[in-house]
């Protein structure tokens, strides 16, 4: 198979035909990073929510280039017809070929680090990282724990947030979600909530804190893309924010409602030099595939469901910001691991003004390994995917190790 794909003779307009299908996300990372390493002239096309995570192609990206038929859900395995071909690996190869990933990636990782401070492996467009699925996307499978496992990357010890709600109704018709937000971020910090990612450092020793500052939010009445790309959330991020910070999070809040099978996501990028995080986030008033389905009073739904997925993607940032950091053997971060998940109805934070949100929990290794002084946390279910465990913690129902 690597043979095959990888060879120099085949014609440009084969090679726009052909695809490496990869079986789960560790192999779809390792085949990405093996095929640009060896210059290898087809792409890798990703099945189930992996295409989410970058920019080399979808399936439906992939379907363009002939006449290929897919199934309505890309989360299922693609029908496929016409002149394309795709390449799935023999067992044995599988492990040839991850064998060799792993490998040149110790080696090329090395000199790439040395050679570019720029270390997205996406030059032209920002990656979406941790995209919060919505309710009924089946969760990747993973073949043996749940367990994050740490992969060199840099975390963010400390986080300065400012928020942007870009469209033209917020000016008009915000509702309660720009002043509840306002108040989410300003009371996050040093809950117990907060300290759930407390637990993961990177290799010079820095660990994840509680600590988050809040700059408050810039409202842009400009019109939003309908779907924007992520290099345009980044060019909204940049445009507004006049002093980023490299701890910096800017999580943008467009006007318009859900494209896709993703609530919201994560990134980064760099804005005149100073690499930055930011997050992408619809409106998600009356969405159902989006809704925690809180019975916290004054609340807007609308608001319930920004809520709870903005605390997914500071968590996800928070401890893994460039997407190479902290995540298991499936791709998950912390905060996919406990995706609709809860603890309980709701969690607490420093607000008397909302004190309350229903936030599903973070993934902590050490409450579901059993070295947690708190105990375990609360278990999730398989789903017909995956391991179960008792990994998830919220700070006030199941309170994890950094919760006092």
């Amino acid at each position: 198979m690597v043979q095959a794909v990888s060879s120099n003779s085949m014609p440009p307009n084969e090679r726009a035909k052909t695809g490496i299908l990869a079986g789960n996300y560790g192999e779809a990372r390792q085949s990405t990073f093996s095929a640009r390493a060896t210059g290898c002239p087809t792409r890798l096309v990703r099945t189930k929510n992996y295409y989410f995570w970058g920019p080399h192609i979808s399936m439906r990206e992939f379907a363009s280039n002939c006449s290929l038929t897919l199934a309505a859900d890309l989360n299922l395995t693609p029908l496929l017809t016409g002149d394309c071909r795709l390449y799935t690996p023999s067992p044995a190869r599988r492990v040839a070929m991850n064998r060799f990933a792993l490998a040149l990636l110790v080696l090329v990782s090395t000199l790439l680090n040395a050679q570019s401070p720029n270390k997205n492996p996406n030059k032209s467009e920002p990656p979406i990282l941790g995209p919060h699925r919505a309710r009924g996307v089946p969760k990747p499978a993973t073949t043996n724990s749940n367990d994050l496992l740490y992969h060199g990357g840099p975390i963010l010890p400390t986080a300065s947030v400012q928020a942007i709600f870009w469209g033209s109704s917020w000016g008009t018709s915000p509702g309660d979600k720009i002043t509840g937000m306002n108040v989410f971020y300003e009371s996050e910090g040093g809950t117990p909530y907060a300290a759930t990612v407390n637990e993961y450092t990177d290799s010079t020793g820095h660990q994840v804190s509680s600590s988050l500052t809040y700059a408050g939010y810039i409202v842009d009445t400009t019109s939003s893309p309908k779907h924007p790309s992520t290099s345009q959330v980044l060019g909204e991020v940049c445009r507004r924010i006049s002093n980023p910070q490299t701890n910096g999070y800017y999580p943008v809040y467009i006007d318009h409602p859900r494209k896709g099978n993703y609530c919201a996501y994560h990134s980064w990028g760099s804005c005149g030099g100073v690499e930055v995080q930011f997050g992408f986030f619809w409106k998600l008033d009356g969405d159902a595939g989006c809704d925690p389905q809180s019975t916290v009073s004054g609340e807007s739904q609308g608001l319930q469901a920004l809520a709870n997925v903005s605390g997914h993607e500071l968590s996800e940032t928070r401890s893994d910001p460039h997407g190479d950091a902290w995540y298991a053997s499936n791709g998950e971060e912390n905060a996919d691991e406990c995706a609709w998940t809860f603890g309980g109805a709701y969690v607490s934070f420093n607000s008397s003004t909302y004190p309350k949100w229903k936030i599903q929990g973070n993934w902590s290794n050490e409450a579901n390994d059993g070295t947690s002084p708190n105990g375990p946390g609360y278990t999730t279910p398989q789903n017909g995917f995956g391991v179960s465990g008792t990994g998830c913690v919220d700070g006030t129902n199941k309170k994890g190790p950094y919760t006092q």
